[in-house]
């Protein structure tokens, strides 16, 4: 999949007494593609800003870059769950395959598939999203929403598939702003399992956030006399 573009602006903090905008709009910017081998977009933004008349003192400023990405992280996840009466002939053991388009957060696996079967056609699986990127996320440009992101099916297959998880589909607050583990229920219809062969679910999740990434620097302004 092509990562989604993704809307950006640089917001400067810790210089309130100083005049002047400071905000940059920076506009959409194409994110980094590992698959490929590319590098995210750059851009270059500039502030015009006018520093407090001084007289005779002199001030060191900390500022501080904050880089607010509205971002989208879209996930593929394909299972296979073996059924009982497919291991009866010959070990097999169910499996899960995650693409994910590239981004601040993944989505893994945690623990094992189980086995199901026509009759019990239901599997509890753990997702765990993790943050790997060195930001944190939230839902809006809110400070309140910080460590929150928000998760969506989108699409579920084959027709009749069920899939909940606790907690429940929609704003998720992370563990520490870094992870957070979703107990989800798979139902597959039981007319989708097949005697020989791998009973296959296939689910896409959105995770949308804004990812704020801060960068700081020290100013140093000479007041004259």
């Amino acid at each position: 999949d092509t990562p989604t573009t993704i809307a950006s602006e640089i917001i400067l903090l810790g210089l309130d007494d100083w005049t002047g905008n400071k905000i940059s709009e920076i506009g959409s910017l194409q994110p980094a593609d590992p698959g490929r081998g590319l590098e995210g977009e750059e851009e270059l933004a500039e502030f015009k800003l006018t520093a407090p008349k001084l007289k005779g003192v002199s001030l060191t400023y900390t500022p501080t870059a904050r880089v607010m990405y509205n971002y989208q992280t879209k996930s593929t996840i394909q299972f296979s769950f073996a059924t009982t009466e497919l291991i009866r002939g010959e070990p097999q053991q169910s499996t899960v395959q995650v693409t994910t388009t590239g981004g601040p957060f993944s989505i893994v696996l945690r623990g094992s598939l189980p086995v199901i079967s026509s009759t019990n056609p239901t599997a509890k699986v753990q997702l765990e999203i993790q943050n790997v990127g060195g930001g944190v996320a939230g839902v809006s440009k809110n400070a309140n929403d910080i460590d929150s992101i928000n998760f969506d099916i989108t699409r579920k297959k084959p027709d009749g598939t069920g899939f909940s998880c606790n907690p429940a589909i929609g704003n998720i607050r992370l563990i520490g702003g870094k992870s957070r583990i979703l107990t989800c229920t798979i139902t597959l219809s039981p007319s989708s399992i097949s005697r020989a062969d791998f009973a296959t679910a296939v689910v896409d999740i959105n995770l949308n956030y804004y990812y704020i990434v801060d960068t700081q620097t020290s100013v140093k302004v000479k007041g004259t006399t």
